[in-house]
């Protein structure tokens, strides 16, 4: 799997965000300066990799996954958008 890390730049903190691809090579290490710093990740070799690796599905629990993903609401939960109408997060 590919890495990004964002830091606070100094002198809050030292910046040095980096993103890293999924064979651990360095894509991008920023300096200690705010900025704004693209890195791009090959997700076909993503996909490739997570197939020989113990990151792809071997590990996978969809079934626990079922409460995150329903799509139920409790009533308390509904809302209305800023023109007053129901609020519907599919429509997104």
């Amino acid at each position: 799997m590919g890495v990004a890390m964002a830091n606070y730049p100094a002198p809050m903190c030292n910046g040095c965000s980096t993103a890293y691809d999924a064979n651990g090579t360095c894509l991008v290490i920023a300096g200690e300066e705010e900025g704004l710093f693209v890195a791009s990740f090959d997700m076909d070799a993503i996909r490739k990799r997570r197939l020989k690796t113990i990151h792809g599905n071997a590990y996978r629990r969809p079934h626990r996954y079922g409460l995150l993903l329903h799509s139920e609401q409790e009533d308390i939960w509904h809302r209305t958008d800023g023109n007053g109408r129901p609020y519907e997060p599919s429509m997104r």
